[in-house]
């Protein structure tokens, strides 16, 4: 008896034309919108393989589980556009003014819509709780690994990187042997008032400690800042060359 309830009120002859125009609008939605959120993570993704060498296999792992985070946004947000434009088809080739003639009521012709949104409602309360956050955690874990194996991907050309007291930055990077070298290096102590700047120079981690980086210069020289204990006299600068 239940089945039959069920049948007759949301899954009628009406219902199922209804979904063939929806669900097509939906799923086109729901690939554009996320192709869109997705475009600006491509970038980085395809840079990490054709700029820092990144195997292929992690950067596909990385777009595998970064796909579950999208989708939490853009499945209930293709609902609507989806919805908008069936219910504009409809009435463009009057069918909706044929359902009102035929006495059906307004309500009902809104049902279908409604009732696939409460599916997508429960269906992403799923989502979330069971993919989304497995998949947030593995991305996470290869992301800081592949930082931790290739550290220049933090760095960007031409612009300051500030950890703890130092301030690190470079104009190019380029490879030698698949090893990453930092072109026109210049590293800030704030602490220590020093600066270091070596003509190429390397960061990788620290075989003794994984959790600290090594920097290595070649052809480079250290400024030295001695501050003056009198106010009328000024600063004095010292350089060392290596």
């Amino acid at each position: 008896m239940l089945k039959n309830i069920i049948k007759r009120n949301f899954f009628t002859r009406m219902d199922s034309y209804f979904y063939e125009e929806l669900i097509p609008n939906y799923v086109f939605g729901l690939l554009f919108f996320t192709f869109l959120l997705l475009l600006n993570q491509l970038f980085y993704l395809i840079k990490l393989y054709t700029v820092y060498n990144v195997p292929l296999g992690q950067v596909f792992l990385l777009l595998f589980n970064l796909i579950p985070f999208i989708l939490s946004y853009t499945i209930p947000i293709a609902i609507l556009p989806a919805y908008l434009i069936t219910m504009g088809r409809l009435s463009t080739d009057s069918e909706i003014v044929a359902m009102r003639s035929c006495g059906i009521s307004t309500i009902r012709i809104f049902v279908p819509g409604l009732t696939f949104g409460i599916f997508i409602m429960f269906f992403s309360f799923f989502f979330n709780d069971n993919i989304v956050i497995r998949a947030n955690e593995i991305y996470v874990r290869l992301n800081t690994k592949v930082i931790s194996q290739k550290p220049a991907v933090e760095l960007k050309e031409k612009a300051f990187l500030e950890i703890g007291d130092y301030k690190i930055s470079f104009e190019r990077l380029s490879y030698d042997n698949n090893i990453e070298i930092l072109h026109n290096l210049s590293v800030v102590d704030l602490k220590g008032r020093k600066t270091i700047q070596a003509d190429m120079g390397r960061i990788y981690l620290d075989p003794e400690n994984p959790e600290h980086y090594v920097l290595k210069f070649m052809n480079g020289s250290i400024s030295e800042v001695t501050k003056t204990k009198s106010f009328t006299e000024t600063n004095s600068t010292t350089e060392e060359k290596f």
